[in-house]
Parts: C-alpha cells; structure tokens; sequence
C-alpha cells in the first residue's frame, strides 16, 4: 500500500482528496504545515506528496524545495501543489514541483493520476526505483 502525504489549509478539500486517494487503496496521512510534512517524509517514505500553497510554518513551495533538498527524497517522488491558478511555471520548477494538481477536480483526475504514476513507475508503487 502506497503511503501520499497530504498538507491543505483547506479542510474540506484535503478530506475530498484523501477520501479519494484511500478509495483507490492509499494509505493518505493529512497534515497540517510544512514542518509536519517533512518530519512524515523522513519518517514515512511517501509514494507522492500533495502541499498547498498556504501552509503553517513552511508554505507549500518552500516544503516541496526542503524535501528536494533532503539527500534521503528520492528526486523522482512527484510532488504536487494543490492550486486551482498555478504559479508561474519558473517558480514551479525553481522549488522542484512535479506539477499542479487543482482543489476542484473529478475523481476521474485522481484516478488517472494516480494510473500515470504507475506507468512510469513501472512497478505500481508510483515511484521510478
């Protein structure tokens, strides 16, 4: 069972998403800061990570930036930050963002991501390894 980390300020949003990402078989730990997103990373080994851009402590570009700044984050771990609006896409790529993942969405935008992780993983833990 894959473990994804999940960090909003949006409680409603985080419990649509983590409802989705558990139906799908995922372990999902919902977080509340940057700070408790990273400590779960060393402690967790994450399959894929989802941060909100307005987080406690640490905001969702300056935690993704930690986690690939950490030698024990494998660099292909995606990492998604949860926007509706992008940022610009050299503030994304600065901070080591796989991509964007919207609050709003359909399930059908889960399941495929979750489905595009697999395939390249190539062995359906959603990591390249």
């Amino acid at each position: 069972m894959a473990t994804i980390l999940l960090a909003s300020e949006d409680a409603h949003s985080a419990g649509v998403l983590a409802a989705e990402l558990g139906a799908e078989g995922h372990r999902v730990l919902v977080l509340a800061s940057g700070q408790d997103v990273c400590e779960a990373a060393a402690a967790e080994s994450p399959t894929m990570v989802f941060l909100d851009m307005k987080l406690a402590v640490f905001n969702g570009l300056e935690t993704c930036r930690m986690l690939r700044d950490d030698p024990n984050t494998p660099p292909q771990l995606p990492i998604y930050l949860l926007a509706d609006v992008p940022p610009d896409a050299h503030v994304l790529a600065k901070a080591g963002v796989t991509g964007c993942f919207p609050k709003v969405h359909e399930t059908r935008q889960v399941r495929d991501l979750l489905a595009y992780h697999t395939v390249i993983a190539g062995d359906g833990d959603g990591r390249n390894e």
